[in-house]
């Protein structure tokens, strides 16, 4: 569900460095997972070992969850960069 807002975002985010839109998709990661985290939970022998594999799944999801976050600020600065360039060039 959040990252399907996510990609309508950064779907929605365009850059007009040169006049067209260039649409920034993120691919739903981590996703695959659910699964086989279900799957992984419904074998589990007792408590503490399903607090271990939602605690190491949320660690992966985490982990994925910032480099996505590092890529869309990298994606964001330069869109602002580009469209700031010719408001620049006509002052």
């Amino acid at each position: 569900m959040h990252n399907n807002r996510l990609t309508q975002l950064c779907t929605a985010y365009t850059t007009a460095a040169d006049g067209s839109s260039l649409p920034i998709a993120v691919p739903p990661k981590g996703t695959e997972r659910s699964p086989g985290l279900a799957m992984s939970l419904a074998r589990a022998k007792n408590i503490a070992e399903i607090m271990e594999l939602q605690a190491g799944y949320l660690r992966k999801q985490l982990s994925e969850l910032a480099a996505q976050a590092v890529v869309l600020r990298s994606l964001s600065t330069k869109v602002a960069a580009d469209v700031a360039a010719p408001l620049r060039t006509h002052v």
